[in-house]
C-alpha cells in the first residue's frame, strides 16, 4: 500500500472503519479481556483495558468508556491499514472484522505476511477464513509449563500451541465464514 493511495482514499475509508471499531469491542473484549486496572503482560509492558499500551503506568485506572475509547484509538489505524491494502474487504465484513482482530492480536505485520492476506487479495474469501485455524502459537522465552511446546534452535524461542489461541483463532475463523457475528460478543466485557 503506498502512502499516496492511503491518503487519496482515507475519508472512503473513514465511515466503514469506524462503524468496524465500534462494532468489534465486544469480540476483541471477549478475547483480550477489558482490565480497568493497568497490570504488566506476559513481556512486562504496562498494559490497560483491552491491550493498550501507549502511556499507561502502573497504578492507572480508567472506565469502561475510556477502555472503549482507547481500544477505537488503537484498532482504527490497523483496520485502515487493511481495507486500504485490500478495499474489497469493505464488502466481506466478517472476513474485515476477523482480520482486524488476528491483527490487534498478532500485529498487522504478521497478517501481511498471512495466507489469510494473500487469500483476500485474491479474492478467496472461504479459503483465507480457513487459514485463520492454523494461527495459535505464542512465542516465549522459555516453555510454558502445560502447554504443547517446541523449541526453535536457531531462533532460541519455545513456540508453545495455547488453548486461548487456538479457541480464538477458531472464533476469527467463524466470524470470517459468518458463522458468528460480532453481535454476538457485544456487550462488550
Amino acid at each position: 500500500m503506498s502512502e499516496s493511495f492511503l491518503k487519496q482514499n482515507k475519508n472512503k475509508f473513514i465511515g466503514v472503519v469506524a462503524a468496524a471499531s465500534t462494532a468489534m469491542i465486544g469480540f476483541t473484549s471477549y478475547w483480550e479481556g477489558n482490565y480497568y486496572k493497568a497490570y504488566r503482560d506476559p513481556k512486562g509492558i504496562p498494559t490497560i483495558c483491552r491491550g493498550h499500551t501507549k502511556g499507561v503506568y502502573i497504578g492507572m485506572k480508567v472506565s469502561k468508556e475510556e477502555c472503549d475509547k482507547f481500544f477505537i484509538e488503537d484498532i482504527s489505524p490497523i483496520l485502515l491499514e487493511i481495507v486500504a491494502d485490500n478495499p474489497d474487504l469493505i464488502d466481506q465484513k466478517g472476513a474485515m472484522y476477523a482480520a482486524g482482530d488476528f491483527s490487534f492480536n498478532a500485529g498487522i505485520g504478521a497478517y501481511r505476511k498471512s495466507p489469510m492476506y494473500i487469500s483476500f487479495k485474491n479474492g478467496e474469501w472461504d479459503k483465507g477464513c480457513n487459514y485463520f485455524s492454523n494461527y495459535y502459537t505464542g512465542i516465549w522465552t522459555s516453555s510454558m509449563k502445560g502447554s504443547d511446546c517446541r523449541f526453535d534452535k536457531i531462533k532460541k524461542k519455545y513456540y508453545c500451541k495455547l488453548k486461548g489461541l487456538v479457541d480464538r483463532r477458531e472464533a476469527e475463523k467463524n466470524l470470517c465464514l459468518g458463522k458468528i457475528s460480532v453481535e454476538d460478543f457485544a456487550t462488550g466485557e
